[in-house]
């Protein structure tokens, strides 16, 4: 294999890693901070052609690359974040590792040993694609399917909403799959069935929920200027909940508050409500869609 080869693997696998890393981290990325770090992992291979490359294979030096590739995909980047996804860069790194070394057993092709390090020889593309889609299956699809069931076995809540003096409990969920956020603000959306919110509603915002048809909101926020709501009223964009592309109705509480198995928890950022004028389902007793970027601390 050419060094050209052994180097576009290494940043395409680095890349992966990284990228999961910031997966399972919940941590928001750039593309192009991942680049910069895959390609410093991938370049550190080029140190064997230097006369001191021993050094390069302590477990100092091989530390400091760590710390070096995170700070550079993840700057900026505080020291506990900075820990905590080297951890997390480990564990996925080691686990990548292992695919690889697994799908050579299983290929039933030679491994060797040079200078404490493992060569699979000769390598098959067999042996790289494998853990290659192994993680993009596990990042792209494996962590929101096992989220999903972890929020809604183990995540059931109960939402408290204040809206102008008014206060009502509802039933939600955790939904991972809801990344809705406020054009503006940037804010992350909970997403309410209009039935759970109906007694707390003003008249103004009833009849215009009433009055929509199955083509979605028509946006005239002149229409709701009279209401009591009008100053905290917005329009979010979604392309779910049944519908191709559409806008929900929202509004900024004057308080929100969740409860779990009866302790309350601490929200971490405010949340504009959304109006959903169907049911989710039939079959549900939930009421509300919550982000998990809310909770985003608790396990």
């Amino acid at each position: 294999m050419y060094l050209d080869e052994i180097l576009f693997i290494n940043m395409a696998m680095n890349y992966l890693i990284l990228w999961l890393t910031a997966r399972l981290s919940r941590r928001n990325y750039q593309f192009n901070r991942l680049f910069w770090g895959a390609l410093l992992g991938a370049l550190y291979v080029l140190t064997v052609f230097l006369p001191a490359k021993s050094a390069f294979f302590t477990i100092i030096a091989k530390f400091i690359l760590s710390v070096a590739i995170i700070y550079v995909s993840f700057l900026p980047v505080k020291a506990r974040e900075l820990f905590s996804l080297l951890g997390v860069f480990y564990l996925v790194s080691f686990t990548v590792g292992g695919a690889v070394l697994a799908c050579s057993l299983f290929l039933s092709m030679p491994i060797l040993s040079s200078r404490g390090a493992l060569v699979i020889s000769p390598v098959s593309s067999w042996n790289l694609v494998i853990p290659f889609f192994l993680v993009l299956f596990l990042g792209k699809w494996g962590l929101d399917y096992l989220e999903q069931k972890k929020w809604q076995r183990l995540f059931k809540v109960v939402l408290l909403i204040k809206l102008l003096g008014k206060e009502i409990e509802v039933k939600g969920i955790m939904d991972t799959g809801n990344k809705l956020k406020e054009p503006i603000s940037r804010e992350p959306v909970i997403v309410v069935q209009y039935s759970a919110l109906e007694e707390i509603l003003p008249g103004e915002i009833k009849e215009y929920i009433k009055g929509q048809n199955d083509k979605g909101l028509e946006l005239d926020i002149e229409k709701l200027s009279d209401s009591p709501l009008a100053s905290k009223l917005c329009f979010i964009p979604y392309s779910s909940l049944g519908k191709k592309k559409g806008f929900l109705l929202g509004f900024r509480p004057e308080g929100i508050k969740l409860w779990e198995k009866g302790r309350e928890v601490e929200v971490l950022q405010k949340a504009v409500v959304a109006i959903y004028s169907d049911s989710f389902s039939d079959k549900t007793s939930y009421q509300a869609l919550l982000p998990p970027s809310l909770l985003a601390n608790v396990t």
